[in-house]
C-alpha cells in the first residue's frame, strides 16, 4: 500500500515573533513576505502607529489595516474572527480569492 503525500498549495517562511506581544506584527510580516514585501516587525508596528505600546498591549486586529495601507497600499488582507476551514474553502473555491 502506498501513501500519498500532498504538497502545500503555497510555501511560506517560518516567522518568529520578536516578543510574545508581536504576534500581529509577525502575522503581517508573513503575509507581506507572500506578496514579496519585506518589512521587519518593528517597521510594521511603526506603520501601525503602535511602536510605543506594542510591548505592553500587542498589535490588535484593528491596528493591522493602518500598517497595510502605509506599507503596501496596493494590497489588502482580509480578516474574519472565528474563521473555519470551511470559510477558507468557500473563499478560495467558490469566490476564487
Amino acid at each position: 500500500m502506498s501513501t500519498k503525500t500532498t504538497q502545500p498549495a503555497i510555501s511560506l517562511p517560518i516567522i518568529a515573533q520578536q516578543t510574545d506581544t508581536h504576534c500581529g506584527a509577525a502575522t503581517l510580516q508573513l503575509l507581506f513576505s507572500f506578496v514579496k514585501k519585506n518589512f521587519s516587525q518593528d517597521q510594521i508596528a511603526a506603520a501601525a502607529g503602535i511602536s510605543e505600546h506594542i510591548k505592553k498591549h500587542g498589535m490588535q486586529p484593528e491596528h493591522m489595516p493602518k500598517a497595510i495601507r502605509k506599507l503596501a497600499p496596493n494590497h489588502q488582507f482580509w480578516f474574519k474572527q472565528h474563521a473555519t476551514d470551511k470559510d477558507i474553502d468557500i473563499l478560495v473555491n467558490k469566490y476564487h480569492y
